[in-house]
């Protein structure tokens, strides 16, 4: 018998230096919360400074 296939999301995350980073990752767990309702196995994200 096969292994389980598992599915993941890449949560991509630009902001702005002076965005509310607060705000931003609220609305990452979110989605992340979200992800996690639907049934996917995993969730990765990295985040972007720009000046």
């Amino acid at each position: 018998m096969l292994p389980k296939m598992q599915f993941g999301v890449m949560q991509r995350g630009v902001f702005e230096w002076h965005d509310d980073m607060r705000a931003r990752f609220e609305e990452l767990m979110e989605q992340a919360r979200l992800l996690n309702g639907l049934g996917y196995d995993s969730g990765l994200t990295h985040e972007i400074f720009r000046r």
